[in-house]
């Protein structure tokens, strides 16, 4: 019978490299992570999207028993699909890789507010799989808001000044959610 639920969170790490994928934890982007060439625009067939990046964060969790115990190890990703991301080589610089790691790090952000919203959580034995899948979905919503927040004011990041200012702030949230 058990009697006690315990809930360990960690971060995911490929046991093996896994090609199309760079997970956040194991380093900052580089121009070789945008492998596929950029794509035509649908409303002018003479201009292409300079760039793009997908990077998202979610989870999965194993299980396990001990005596009375419920353990659930859940696992927070947050990862960039180099097949799903591009850059123009007219479009190859610092600041732009830049401000595509930003998008790296909003996900990333978003990963240790979920993180920090399961840790001050009490969980219930029989709903904590729906409980942290509410959880998930509400920061993912949220998620999804910021991204485009961050692209109207930073205007696609061609606001320099607020694109670092949205950067800095990512990060020091970040920080603010991995110490609570």
């Amino acid at each position: 019978l058990v009697k006690h639920l315990k809930i360990i969170i960690e971060d995911f790490t490929p046991k093996n490299p896994i090609i199309d994928t760079l997970y956040y934890n194991q380093r900052k982007l580089d121009f070789s992570d945008f492998v596929t060439k950029p794509k035509k625009r649908l409303d002018d067939k003479s201009d292409f999207f300079k760039m793009a990046i997908l990077t998202t964060f979610n989870y999965q969790f194993e299980t396990s028993m001990s005596a009375d115990s419920l353990i659930v190890k859940l696992f927070s990703k947050v990862y960039q699909v180099k097949n799903k991301s591009y850059i123009s080589d007219i479009e190859k610089s610092e600041y732009n890789l830049k401000y595509l790691q930003s998008y790296f790090d909003l996900s990333n952000m978003m990963a240790e507010k979920f993180k920090y919203s399961i840790k001050k959580e009490k969980f219930e034995i029989e709903t904590y799989k729906s409980a942290i899948d509410n959880i998930y979905t509400d920061i993912f919503t949220e998620y999804m808001e910021m991204k485009d927040e961050y692209e109207l004011k930073t205007n696609n990041g061609f606001n320099h000044e607020e694109q670092e200012e949205r950067h800095k702030m990512i990060l020091e949230k970040t920080e603010e959610f991995k110490r609570k």
